[in-house]
């Protein structure tokens, strides 16, 4: 085997992946993001008595949902007020908008961000307004509202970089080692580690010493497949700033 041809392709593919990276990094760009997860918290259901009722703000509604939006800036070029136009709305497609939306914020008030309640043709929407957002400035609503009757939304245009991309569910809490998961990370660490084990001490006590590296290609492939199990539930959390975890 010409292991000085191999180390020659891996450094250069190595080179390649860091090269990209840092001009990915280094590139000036903005790059608004948004994403929500939303849920129910209290409603009636299909075999609920005529008479019971529910009251929110001496309102009656069917059901009341719970959503946390975040909106951030996750390029390394500032967004400025100048650049939005066209409104960023967070839209709430047929549902009512209970209450003003709590906010959750970096402690940065120069940002000046702030987000208001308004109805527009018909539709709940809440509106997002800022002097400018850096790297990772941006904010959380939290809010309470009646069931829509297709997906929440984002609209807006921001200057050379158009809608607010949407980027899968938001996942505010930290990460949390619940034994489960404690578990799963112990077997995916160990498992193969026991597994190589074993079959050294088969081998051995066969009296059979086969080549070393059935016993190190073996773990490698169990651990990538072990990875590919954890590193989206990681990731996924890594995609927002640490401050909206909290």
């Amino acid at each position: 085997m010409d292991w000085k041809f191999i180390v020659t392709i891996v450094v250069a593919v190595a080179g390649i992946a860091v090269s990209t990276i840092l001009v990915i990094k280094l590139s000036k760009r903005k790059k608004p993001v948004w994403a929500y997860v939303s849920w129910k918290i209290i409603g009636l259901g299909t075999n609920a008595p005529h008479e019971l009722k529910l009251i929110f703000n001496d309102e009656p509604v069917n059901d009341v949902h719970q959503t946390l939006v975040i909106f951030f800036n996750a390029g390394n070029e500032a967004i400025v007020k100048e650049d939005v136009r066209d409104n960023i709305d967070i839209r709430f497609p047929g549902a009512k908008i209970l209450r003003e939306p709590i906010l959750r914020m970096p402690n940065k008030p120069q940002t000046k961000l702030s987000a208001g309640r308004l109805t527009e043709n018909g539709c709940d929407l809440i509106r997002l307004d800022f002097e400018f957002l850096d790297h990772n400035d941006g904010i959380v609503l939290d809010v309470l509202h009646t069931a829509c009757n297709a997906p929440i939304d984002c609209s807006g245009y921001i200057l050379e970089t158009g809608k607010p991309r949407y980027i899968g569910e938001f996942i505010p809490r930290q990460y949390k080692f619940t034994k489960s998961r404690i578990r799963n990370y112990v077997m995916a660490i160990l498992g193969p580690l026991a597994f190589s084990g074993l079959m050294i001490f088969v081998d051995l006590r066969d009296g059979d010493f086969p080549n070393i590296w059935n016993y190190i290609v073996f773990p490698l492939f169990f651990w990538a497949l072990a990875l590919m199990e954890i590193m989206p539930d990681t990731l996924k959390r890594l995609r927002f700033p640490s401050w909206s975890k909290q």
